[in-house]
């Protein structure tokens, strides 16, 4: 049986993940589908099914069909860290060199929305308001917060799944010596 190590797995599996994730972004760019309609949720789901397959195989494959829940756990965060790394050079990339006029439209979106649901904001409310949406709206910010993002999520979803999928090797007791 090939050995590899929990790090390695989950390195592997994080940058394939990273990568759909990427594909499954471009895709929704290319058909301009309008991230306010839910799709944005299929990412969540990618992470998931990725980070449970990143588990298993390990556990399967490179750890006897043994696997602790504190090593389901690591593995799922770290296949999420690597995923969100990953997407988040490409987020940096997209909206820095690709289209970086889109930054300006999740600004007009957001004040729109601001003024949707606030029509009695005064003009310097709104202002800071917008300060604070272009802030959190820079190439750096939206790559930082995507991997804060895809860990947090990943985190969540392994303490869950994990309960599931551990299984942990028999206690082994050594038979006791008769002396006589």
């Amino acid at each position: 049986m090939n050995k590899l190590s929990l790090g390695k797995n989950a390195l592997r599996y994080g940058l394939i993940t990273g990568m759909l994730l990427i594909v499954y972004s471009l895709i929704l760019y290319i058909l301009e589908v309008d991230m306010q309609s839910g799709a944005q949720y299929v990412s969540i789901l990618i992470l998931l099914v990725m980070s449970i397959v990143a588990v298993t195989n390990w556990r399967d494959k490179h750890n006897d069909g043994n696997l602790s829940y504190s090593q389901g756990l690591g593995t799922g965060t770290l296949v999420a860290l690597y995923a969100g790394i990953l997407a988040s050079i490409y987020t940096f990339i997209f909206f820095k060199f690709i289209d970086p006029g889109m930054v300006q439209e999740i600004v007009d979106m957001a004040e729109q929305k601001m003024y949707e649901q606030n029509p009695n904001l005064t003009s310097d409310q709104a202002e800071m308001a917008l300060s604070w949406t272009r802030k959190m709206t820079s190439p750096a910010a939206m790559s930082v917060m995507g991997v804060i993002g895809n860990v947090f999520w990943g985190f969540i979803m392994s303490l869950i799944y994990s309960i599931f999928l551990k299984k942990e090797a028999p206690v082994q007791f050594d038979e006791p010596v008769d002396e006589e």
